[in-house]
Order: C-alpha cells, then sequence, then structure tokens
C-alpha cells in the first residue's frame, strides 16, 4: 500500500500542486486534506488510507489547520464563500 499511496497521492505534499494542508477532523479520525484556495476537501474513505495519506503529509511539513483557523481564515481563493439565503 506505501507504494500505492505514494504514486496516487504525492501531489498532496511534494508541491506539484500547492494549497494543500490537514484541517483537523477528529469525526475522520484526525486530519483530512484541504486545498486552501479552492476550499475543496480530499475525502479518503479508507481510513487507513487517510490516517496513511495524513501522515505523510505531516512528515513533509504541509500545514495544519485546526477547525477556528479554517473558519476564521475566509481564504475562498478565487472561489466565493458560502452564500445565505435571504
Amino acid at each position: 500500500m506505501n507504494f500505492e499511496i505514494e504514486e496516487k497521492y504525492a501531489y498532496l505534499w511534494d508541491g506539484s500542486d500547492l494549497g494543500w494542508a490537514l484541517v483537523r477532523a477528529p469525526v475522520l479520525g484526525g486530519y483530512c486534506p484541504n486545498h486552501k484556495r479552492t476550499n475543496a476537501f480530499l475525502l479518503i474513505e479508507d481510513e487507513k488510507e487517510n490516517a496513511a495519506v495524513c501522515e505523510r503529509m505531516l512528515r513533509h511539513g504541509c500545514e495544519i489547520l485546526d477547525e477556528s483557523q479554517f473558519k476564521e481564515s475566509g481564504d475562498y481563493g478565487e472561489t466565493a464563500p458560502p452564500s445565505t439565503p435571504t
């Protein structure tokens, strides 16, 4: 599985696709990858695979956001913040 993870997810930590960070997600067992510019989350359904990917991201020094930092940052990049119905 290590080779598969390296091949499939390396873009999360190797610099080829900038902007990936980890958001603390206790419900998912630790972290969830998040692209800060697009506000997209990468949901990896297999818990062991998610843990392995997040561990590699941590080892490569990816930024960690906790829930409060994520909500306060307002870093929506090129997308607009979610609208609220009026």
